[in-house]
């Protein structure tokens, strides 16, 4: 479980808490001033009815609703004041319980109505009362909100009271849990569904005035209740997706900084690669002067000086011989440190020349070349070209000196990135020699892969390199 849902879980426990507070207050209140009321229209009703005279015209004081009233002397029923709308007939049973339960109220079933009889020096007075004025005391809204509202019901499930959402109350009947448990003298406060079919926090208590057996009933939509939450939920939401999005951008730009900077990064390791082989380049180039302009020198002098001794020995000829092939040897060594001669002779053709050398040098080796038609389109770069040149001068020598291969070949395309394949037919590299260092180096100096591919026979390999890193530019045919 979520911290968001933990917080969410408190606060709806909370809201309800506090209404149901509010409720109990609300319904505590509104039972006090119903009391009140029925009180106060007792003592109006008795004080009223000692200015009645049987001789003379009665009239009601307007500030109880009276519906009518009978006089009942010697077990006779006058009717002394009706109200001009017909009234409901009153059963005879209600008259006689009225007699016999002086100063209660009694109530009539299926309607809003009660009696109260009173007892006069010249007979009974009985009052059918109104409980239209009932509604004032139920009025209080305080603490209940916008939905709350308190009403009365009988025990015909009958409203006693105004409803604050239906007109015609006299149309249904209530008998909701709240109700039930309130006609069986008990008291409490639970969520329900109220006579509308809404979700309520409802709470309710038994109502005894005299003969009147009501249930006092105070509610609120529990929607309302929880409006509050689903307010901080929306607020919540808001700001969650808008810290969200700040993050997002945040990271969006943090990310794109840290990208930036590895970018620049291998910008600067693919440069001080560059700068390290050309280092190397050079640093062969001065190593090749030496043993040509030094030890070559020296070696054609020593040759020389051999040739001028007066006696043809075998011993003369012999050490001739060595120093012969010691300065062939030494020219070998020079030729293969220098570079490659990139000014008159394009990148295919040193490379093909360097097959050729070796080919030529070695008759029992056979080096296959093939150069994709769509690389001559290609301007390579100058220390790019060296760097493959010597990539496949450690190829030929690899198998020249370890791998005892007798075919070789070298397979050079251009697809999304620039690739070298290589295969021989040699005895190939144990898992340990995998990969070698000064391969792996010069094919990572300008971010390329190098990968071991499955052969039957020898040493298969492959070397891609992305195109933009080996190349100045291309023409029309290239990018299209």
């Amino acid at each position: 479980m979520g911290l968001g849902t933990i917080i969410y879980s408190i606060t709806k426990i909370e809201l309800v808490k506090t209404a149901k507070k509010q409720i109990i207050h609300s319904n505590t209140q509104s039972l006090i001033k119903v009391g009140l009321y029925f009180d106060s229209l007792k003592k109006s009703v008795h004080q009223q009815s000692s200015h009645f005279h049987q001789d003379k015209p009665f009239i009601p004081p307007k500030d109880i609703p009276t519906e009518a009233i009978f006089f009942i002397k010697n077990s006779k029923i006058k009717t002394i004041f009706k109200i001009p709308q017909p009234i409901n007939d009153i059963p005879f049973t209600l008259i006689q319980k009225a007699q016999a339960k002086i100063n209660s109220f009694i109530p009539i079933p299926e309607t809003p109505q009660i009696l109260i009889s009173i007892n006069h020096q010249s007979g009974l007075l009985i009052w059918v009362i109104r409980l239209e004025h009932l509604d004032k005391q139920l009025s209080l809204k305080e603490g209940i909100g916008e939905t709350g509202e308190t009403y009365i019901i009988g025990t015909d499930y009958k409203f006693k009271s105004s409803s604050r959402f239906i007109k015609d109350t006299s149309v249904i009947k209530v008998k909701t849990k709240s109700v039930i448990k309130g006609l069986q003298q008990l008291s409490g406060i639970h969520i329900i569904e109220d006579y509308r079919k809404i979700k309520v926090i409802s709470r309710f208590r038994p109502l005894h005035l005299d003969d009147l057996h009501y249930v006092l009933i105070s509610e609120i939509d529990f929607a309302e209740v929880l409006a509050p939450l689903e307010e901080i939920k929306r607020v919540t939401i808001g700001s969650s997706i808008f810290i969200l999005i700040i993050t997002i951008m945040i990271a969006f730009f943090r990310t794109r900084f840290l990208l930036e900077q590895f970018k620049n990064l291998k910008n600067n390791i693919f440069h001080l690669n560059k700068k390290i082989i050309n280092a190397q380049e050079k640093e062969r180039e001065h190593i090749a002067h030496d043993i040509h302009d030094g030890l070559g020198q020296i070696l054609t002098a020593l040759k020389w000086k051999l040739s001028l001794l007066p006696d043809s020995t075998k011993e003369k000829n012999e050490l001739i011989s060595f120093t012969q092939d010691v300065l062939n040897e030494a020219k070998n060594i020079s030729t293969n440190l220098m570079s490659p001669d990139l000014k008159d002779f394009s990148l295919e053709e040193n490379l093909k020349n360097l097959c050729l050398k070796h080919s030529h040098s070695h008759s029992q080796f056979k080096i296959s070349f093939y150069w994709d038609d769509l690389l001559r389109s290609i301007s390579f770069e100058e220390t790019f070209c060296i760097n493959l040149y010597r990539i496949m001068q450690e190829l030929i020598q690899n198998a020249l000196k370890h791998s005892n291969a007798k075919t070789l070949v070298f397979y050079f395309t251009i697809n999304h990135d620039f690739e070298l394949t290589y295969q021989d037919d040699g005895i190939g590299l144990l898992i340990s020699q995998w990969p070698p260092k000064s391969l792996l180096f010069r094919t990572q100096a300008f971010e390329g892969r190098l990968t071991l591919l499955e052969s039957d026979l020898g040493l298969k390999l492959k070397l891609s390199f992305p195109k933009m890193k080996v190349a100045h530019e291309t023409n029309h045919h290239l990018s299209s």
